[in-house]
């Protein structure tokens, strides 16, 4: 009874956080674009399976599961993701579905704001016979929903690190009441505090499906698109990927410095968020560097020119041409970037001291060579350096690479299954 009690007022205080931070909400201009979508579980069409994938990364994994699972009978899918970038992902995968006239129907949508009143609506209008959760998705006015409906709960390709845990354990009583049926993790560490949180779960393990998104091919990518036209491939270009605001400052201090000691190189800026373009062109207007917007691009870019890049989607091109590339969100405690994908283009990543989100990809990685971890922008500036005095062979890389990556792929494989066994 206490319990219960206990329970019941997590929930109502719950909803009257939510009820307040709506207000708040709406002033965001990145909500306030499709906010009607977001407050409202009628837009929601009826689902066999729903998938939530929060960003790009984890609506990358989506798009695998929708590339192998088989189901026997045909099946309607809902797909939702937070962010404009992450539906984007999804509504190509969705074409890519149509195209091979499979059995699957599957709809984007963003996902609806974890308030309870909004989300008894969703769940209602969706009826899912499974909630899929990817990676590190636990909302509580939707698992609680869920539960109440009678929908199956999994969690896939689960992560959680000690901080999320501890935060969570300060309301052990409430997850345990929400606690999924089936959770595969992607370490024996994460699926042990995942027992520790949740356990009357069925917890296991599986390989990260992120694993089986690496394509290693031999032919440069650049071959099939229009960057070759815009940076000649003998020519030394450095890849700068993936930058983060709270190391703009180093990686600005990595450009001068690269620009200085290599005057020919042509350095692509990839900045994290869009948002960051209007930033970066005032620094490199300021710094006085030559400096050309990727969109404005359209003949081949002179030697020692700063390409910024406000086009989404080419990196990995940009990685089959890069001569050296450093993938950020690691110079600062941010947890870093995917640095795996430079290494299926025939690139050794630099990464800085922070990389805390891919630990899953073993220290392993950098014994073999395959990865180099810079302790500081200077380090890693000089690495760059190293490369562009000493092309590494893409072959090779590729190579050793794949023989890496197929040891632990299989993840998406064991996804899918769990999901057909529901239907």
């Amino acid at each position: 009874m206490e319990k219960d009690l206990k329970i019941k007022t997590a929930y109502k205080l719950y909803s009257l956080a939510w009820r307040a931070a709506l207000p708040i909400l709406k002033c965001n201009k990145r909500f306030s674009a499709d906010w009607s979508q977001r407050i409202s579980g009628e837009k929601l069409p009826s689902a066999d399976i729903w998938i939530q994938a929060a960003s790009v990364g984890e609506s990358y994994l989506v798009r695998e599961i929708l590339d192998k699972i088989n189901p026997s009978r045909p099946i309607k899918v809902l797909l939702t993701t937070n962010t404009t970038q992450g539906k984007e992902i999804l509504e190509s995968s969705i074409k890519d579905i149509r195209a091979k006239d499979s059995n699957i129907l599957a709809t984007a949508a963003y996902f609806p704001f974890d308030s309870p009143f909004i989300m008894k609506e969703a769940v209602k209008n969706v009826g899912p016979e499974a909630m899929i959760l990817l990676e590190a998705e636990l909302w509580p006015a939707l698992m609680k929903t869920l539960k109440e409906y009678g929908s199956k709960i999994f969690v896939v390709n689960g992560r959680i690190t000690e901080k999320s845990l501890n935060n969570y354990m300060k309301l052990p009583w409430l997850w345990n009441h929400l606690a999924p049926d089936n959770i595969l993790a992607i370490t024996e560490n994460d699926a042990g505090r995942f027992r520790r949180l949740f356990p009357s779960s069925l917890i296991g393990t599986m390989p990260n499906i992120k694993f089986d998104r690496l394509r290693f091919n031999t032919v440069p990518e650049h071959s099939a698109t229009s960057l070759g036209d815009i940076v000649e491939s003998s020519s030394p270009f450095v890849v700068l990927a993936s930058i983060r605001q709270k190391e703009e400052k180093d990686v600005e201090r990595i450009v001068a410095h690269i620009k200085a000691k290599y005057t020919s190189a042509v350095i692509g800026l990839f900045p994290r968020h869009k948002q960051r373009i209007k930033a970066w062109e005032g620094i490199l207007r300021n710094k006085g560097h030559r400096w050309e917007l990727r969109s404005k691009v359209k003949t081949r870019v002179s030697k020692g020119t700063v390409v910024l890049w406000d086009k989404f989607g080419e990196l990995t091109s940009a990685y089959s041409l890069a001569t050296s590339t450093f993938v950020g969100g690691s110079l600062k405690p941010l947890g870093g970037q995917n640095f795996l994908e430079a290494i299926s283009c025939g690139i050794v990543p630099i990464t800085g001291p922070f990389w805390d989100n891919f630990l899953w990809v073993g220290e392993e990685i950098f014994n073999l060579g395959l990865a180099r971890q810079a302790s500081s922008w200077q380090e890693a500036a000089k690495m760059i350096l190293y490369d562009l005095s000493n092309p590494p062979s893409r072959s090779k890389i590729i190579e050793k690479g794949l023989a890496y990556i197929r040891e632990r792929q299989g993840g998406t494989d064991m996804a899918c299954r769990l999901i057909e066994k529901v239907l």
